[in-house]
């Protein structure tokens, strides 16, 4: 009966687990990030391990800071789909860069699993569809 509020604090949960990220914590983060989400979420951390996005944050001690979280879900359609809009920053030390990442997938039922899916919800078939930097002036 609350599935609109669950979907919406769901995918805040998790595009903060997975975006808000520095050399201290993206480990444990990741992890909570990808009880989640289903092999599509797997895959994109896969590559993004594989491209060297995680070694980065570490050899520069670069922190990724979500300043806000937007999601639109659509309820009506089986499975539900949604589209999020995530507002991030880097820290570089002497620079901040600000990013506009907007994602899209399906949200499916499972089965809760306390502490690691609270709501019982999964993402499915995700996708970043576009990462757009930001005038600092926004």
């Amino acid at each position: 009966e609350n599935l609109y509020v669950e979907t919406l604090a769901h995918l805040e949960l998790f595009h903060t687990y997975f975006y808000n990220i520095d050399a201290s914590n993206y480990e444990k983060n990741l992890e909570k990030a990808l009880w989640l989400g289903d092999s599509s979420v797997d895959n994109l951390y896969r590559q993004k391990k594989a491209d060297g996005v995680y070694n980065r944050l570490l050899q520069y001690s670069l922190v990724q800071k979500v300043l806000s979280i937007e999601s639109q879900v659509d309820l009506e359609s089986t499975p539900n789909q949604f589209k999020t809009t995530t507002v991030f920053e880097i820290n570089r030390g002497t620079v901040v860069d600000k990013y506009e990442l907007v994602t899209t997938g399906n949200m499916i039922t499972v089965d809760r699993h306390f502490p690691n899916n609270t709501h019982g919800l999964l993402i499915t078939n995700f996708f970043e569809n576009s990462l757009k930097k930001l005038n600092n002036e926004n």
